[in-house]
């Protein structure tokens, strides 16, 4: 029968591989485990920590994953959610092997019922948490429908996991006095307290350090913002750059961990954000933005790629896309115009940018606004 993946749907075995890579906290393999990789001729490899991840996978392919919840230790959800946020694994077939009592063997399932549904493998997975090792995903903006988009991201994206809510960040700093969450979500622009308040009261609590930050906001930064982002763990996305998807990979990546740059790097990413932001409206090349921010073009759309999911080059566009639309709701300009102030010099060009990103022309999300 087919296996789900750990990414939703049905698996997609990796050709040429050759591990079973095994989530157990025992030295040996479940009996049915070995003899499952004795019939695939799969040589197996017991992962007991996401620290070992980089050194398994160096010196090996993985075809199958699976996991021994007879034995799992609560530490061994967090590997869980790094794997499933990994693209190299997301996608291979997963089994859960474990006990019912003490004498009626579970043995091997692959624990879905055909068809398959993408989010039943993540609600069963969500379901055998812990309780107690994951607090809530805060999310905190001052605008209650952003709010309540952001709950139904959260709530198809990470099933299990309880949400709470802040309309601004006296009443998030008032939560987080009482919780610690898994994940924040985090508007900048707020009355009162505002989201960088936030930021500098997370890592000055001891149960709060380490807590991931994804600061979703419409604001241009400033360099200065930059600087008062500088925190581990905590990365910028633009509000309605990022698709529905990606948005849904943020999440994970956050909670996992597994794609985290080191502090300087995602810094240096911050700053890519910012240059682009500032100089949206001008005719730049990727080699004049990296050498802006003196790095070279192919470190810089690497590391933005994986700290954002998306190249620095498709994030100058959706950004200036974004701007085009404000200017077609908000003001009579002509479309030429409006190209060419978001800094397209070709209006036939961005024309097709523009169908491409939204759907349909400039005119018509026009009259359609």
């Amino acid at each position: 029968l087919p296996l789900p993946a750990l990414a939703g749907g049905q698996a997609r075995p990796a050709s040429g591989a050759d591990t079973l890579l095994l989530i157990s906290s025992q030295p040996q393999p479940p009996p049915a485990i070995a003899a499952l990789g004795q019939r695939k001729g799969l040589i197996i490899r017991r992962l007991g920590s996401g620290a070992e991840l980089d050194e398994v996978l160096a010196g090996s392919q993985p075809a199958l994953l699976a996991w021994d919840l007879a034995h799992a230790q609560p530490a061994e959800w967090a590997l869980i959610q790094q794997l499933r946020a990994d693209p190299r694994l997301c996608q291979l077939p997963f089994v859960l092997y474990g006990h019912e009592g003490d004498t009626q063997p579970l043995g091997l399932t692959g624990m879905l019922n055909k068809p398959l549904q993408a989010g039943t493998l993540a609600e069963t997975i969500a379901a055998l948490r812990p309780a107690g090792v994951a607090g809530p995903v805060l999310i905190v903006d001052d605008d209650a429908q952003t709010r309540e988009l952001y709950r139904a991201q959260v709530a198809q994206a990470l099933p299990g996991y309880a949400i709470a809510t802040a309309g601004d960040g006296t009443a998030a700093l008032e939560l987080l006095a009482g919780e610690t969450p898994s994940l924040v979500l985090l508007d900048l622009a707020m009355p009162g307290v505002d989201g960088f308040a936030v930021l500098r009261h997370l890592p000055a609590d001891e149960r709060t350090r380490h807590v991931p930050v994804l600061v979703l906001s419409g604001r241009a930064l400033s360099l200065e913002d930059v600087q008062q982002l500088d925190f581990a763990r905590v990365t910028f996305h633009s509000k309605d750059i990022l698709s529905g998807g990606e948005t849904a990979a943020a999440l994970h990546a956050a909670l996992s961990g597994a794609t985290a740059l080191a502090r300087p790097t995602s810094q240096l990413v911050k700053r890519t954000i910012a240059y682009i932001q500032q100089h949206h409206m001008h005719s730049v090349s990727r080699q004049e933005i990296a050498s802006a921010l003196g790095v070279s073009k192919n470190y810089l759309t690497q590391i933005f790629h994986q700290e954002l999911g998306i190249s620095p080059w498709e994030y100058l566009n959706r950004y200036r896309i974004q701007q085009a639309k404000t200017l077609l709701r908000g003001t009579d300009a002509s479309i030429t115009a409006i190209a060419s102030e978001v800094g397209f010099e070709d209006a036939s060009y961005f024309g097709r940018v523009f169908r491409k990103q939204v759907g349909c022309s400039p005119q018509s999300y026009r009259e359609q606004s």
